[in-house]
């Protein structure tokens, strides 16, 4: 799958929910962020984050481990931007997800900030 457009991979497997492919895929992608530009490294963080979420929205009790590998995700990649996971986290009411990602990235201002503004907790 190396030599597979990745955003026509994701495109594909995204259009008929299969966010457990992607997801791998994703991962897989980003396991060298050295081989990615800076832009695709972001894209493609962005992208497996919002694929986590939705599995996270959708019912993580059927995904074992989906929580943890999003934990991780969260912790280990330095790629995504934060107030993105921040926003995206807070709108879906992922509120402890959304303390984990300001205290893993030293961003408690920012989350203040978003949960002072944010009008449907």
């Amino acid at each position: 799958l190396a030599d597979v457009n990745p955003f026509k991979f994701i495109s594909k497997f995204t259009s008929i929910a299969r966010f457990d492919t992607t997801i791998k895929y994703l991962t897989s992608r980003l396991k060298d962020p050295k081989t990615l530009s800076p832009k695709e490294g972001l894209t493609l963080s962005h992208l497996l984050l919002l694929c986590y979420l939705q599995r996270m929205l959708e019912t993580s009790a059927e995904y074992p481990g989906l929580e943890n590998n999003f934990y991780d995700f969260l912790s280990s990649n330095r790629l995504y931007d934060p107030e993105f996971a921040l926003q995206h986290l807070l709108r879906n009411g992922l509120v402890d997800i959304f303390l984990f990602v300001a205290t893993q990235r030293n961003c408690y201002g920012r989350a203040l900030q978003l949960l002072g503004s944010f009008s449907h907790l």
